[in-house]
């Protein structure tokens, strides 16, 4: 989604790094965005959003699972061959991760990512993302008028995610083999996750955080949205998805202490529909009705994709796997299943 922006341009590019803070301003008031180095300072203009659908609602779930609360632990069960794999379950909860599950399979290279894109005042790209070696690294690409940002999408190959990053990447921290099994393991969970959506800032751009699905029989990622932060804000309802979001935001700066600034929370703080008693009130604004794990209704689309199936759950509008895990009906309410 792009908007021309109105207003003069100001970019200024700091050093990169290990600096403190993401720091934003919403639309308008003179504030900026920074990410480990670039500012993009904001006006009255617009931005793109790259990646996550940013703009679309939802969250819901008929059926499925979702593991609340609970220590992630890791079973260490060996298969035939002699390779072993975590098990990774959430203590306390009944989350089925399903066939996809992902699995620190020794040729799956990238396992986690921030990607941010802000084209208000100018061209600004940077990815933090995390490699099976515990390498954490940080990419730029600096007001470049010539770049072209793809979004993350569903069954895609190690060569189409490096060609997304941009070159002449740092080494920024490591992460220790066992905490990464960990986090990996709660990325079937966080697939199940319905998509929640709010426009919350102007000219902010967007910050996708992002887990890959691997899986070892294609050699395909699964590029699952964990959370959006910017113009349209986005929140995965599974707790999992929201846990390794902030884990990444840790690993971004390792020597700051930075803040999500535009998310879905400050949205819904100044909506109405954000949570609703039931999916009737959803009906009545011509909405769809997205219900969580924890049977809340949300009020999602608006228009005329309100209560057809394939319509509403087009695309990751609703739950962050696809589509394929997408069921409900208008009056019940859409969410996402296991499968």
């Amino acid at each position: 989604m792009t908007r021309l922006a109105t207003s003069a341009a100001i970019l200024g590019m700091l050093a990169s790094g290990m600096m403190a803070g993401l720091l934003a301003g919403c639309g308008g008031n003179g504030g900026g965005t920074l990410l480990g180095g670039a500012v993009a300072m904001a006006g009255n203009g617009g931005s793109t959003s790259i990646g996550g659908n940013s703009g679309t609602a939802g969250s819901a779930g008929a059926g499925g699972s979702t593991a609340v609360g609970g220590a992630t632990q890791t079973g260490g069960a060996t298969q035939t061959g002699g390779a072993t794999q975590t098990g990774g379950a959430m203590a306390g909860a009944p989350g089925d991760p399903g066939p996809d599950a992902a699995t620190p399979a020794l040729a799956q290279k990238y396992l986690f990512e921030i990607h941010y894109a802000n084209f208000a005042w100018g061209r600004v790209h940077i990815d933090y993302y995390v490699t099976a070696d515990g390498n954490v690294y940080r990419a730029e690409q600096l007001n470049d008028a010539t770049a072209v940002i793809d979004s993350y999408s569903h069954d895609m190959t190690e060569d189409q995610i490096t060609a997304h990053h941009p070159s002449g990447a740092t080494l920024v921290t490591t992460v220790s083999p066992d905490i990464l099994r960990a986090k990996l393991d709660l990325i079937s969970f966080a697939r199940q996750g319905e998509l929640l959506s709010v426009s919350v800032c102007a000219d902010y751009g967007t910050v996708d955080y992002i887990g890959f699905n691997y899986s070892p029989g294609t050699g395909d990622y699964d590029a699952i949205l964990l959370a959006a932060d910017g113009d349209s804000a986005i929140q995965n309802t599974a707790p999992e998805a929201q846990a390794l979001a902030d884990w990444l935001v840790g690993l971004q700066m390792p020597d700051a202490a930075p803040q999500r600034q535009c998310t879905y929370a400050d949205g819904c703080a100044l909506k109405s529909n954000c949570e609703v008693a039931d999916c009737s009130v959803c009906a009545g604004l011509n909405m769809s009705c997205i219900v969580d794990k924890l049977n809340q209704a949300h009020c999602g689309l608006a228009g005329t994709c309100t209560t057809d199936l394939a319509c509403v759950c087009l695309g990751d509008t609703v739950c962050a796997g696809g589509a394929q895990l997408c069921s409900g009906t208008a009056a019940s309410g859409f969410g996402c299943a296991p499968k």
